[in-house]
């Protein structure tokens, strides 16, 4: 039976009052995994779009030919998928020592990391902005 128990403003799950077994770890991550890569599919299209028009002046007209851009896109996701597996990792790691603490560090830490790759994600277009900025080109 799966209790869900409120630790702050994150709840962790317990299993007959016992820490999640590996397995409910694992699947607590992988669950969120396919959410977390579609929110960064969306803020990178819409970042990558609105970086053209920034830089360009005008609305970009979208292209079939964009595979130059989608190799580092592609990249950027696998590295961002093998940063989000070390957070199924290093919860595990740290369940040695206090599994509780080691469930709440989780929960914070997919909260951080999702910030984190969300900012990230979406810097093609704060540099655009930069860019032009520096440029002295006005926006219109």
């Amino acid at each position: 039976m799966t209790q869900t128990m409120s630790v702050g403003n994150s709840d962790v799950a317990v299993v007959n009052r016992e820490p999640l077994s590996r397995g409910d770890v694992i699947r607590w991550w992988e669950l969120r995994r396919i959410p977390y890569n579609l929110v960064l599919l969306v803020i990178g299209a819409v970042a990558l779009y609105g970086a053209v028009w920034v830089i360009g002046g005008k609305r970009p007209e979208l292209m079939w030919d964009a595979w130059p851009i989608a190799i580092p896109c592609f990249i950027y996701g696998f590295i961002a998928n093998i940063l989000y597996t070390l957070g199924w990792v290093v919860e595990l790691w740290g369940r040695a020592t206090d599994a509780a603490a080691a469930r709440r560090r989780a929960v914070l830490t997919f909260r951080a990391g999702f910030a984190l790759s969300c900012v990230l994600t979406s810097l093609p277009f704060w540099v655009a902005v930069l860019i032009r900025i520096l440029d002295g080109q006005p926006f219109r």
